[in-house]
């Protein structure tokens, strides 16, 4: 599987109008809370992004 975002378990994808996913929010960083509780939100990624963070998606049987 190749490590970019659109195949992280961590990547939440979003459709383009011609619905090719080619951007998303990296939840990862949600995992954490602000100074006032609340959770915080997705950080905006390229689909095919790469980082250090990379946890595959659960293969589909």
């Amino acid at each position: 599987m190749e490590k970019v975002c659109k195949n992280c378990e961590y990547f939440v994808q979003a459709r383009s109008g011609d619905n090719k996913y080619i951007w998303g929010d990296c939840m990862k960083a949600s995992s954490s809370k602000e100074a006032d509780g609340k959770k915080k939100r997705g950080i905006f990624m390229w689909a095919d992004k790469t980082c250090s963070d990379f946890k595959p998606k659960e293969e589909q049987k």
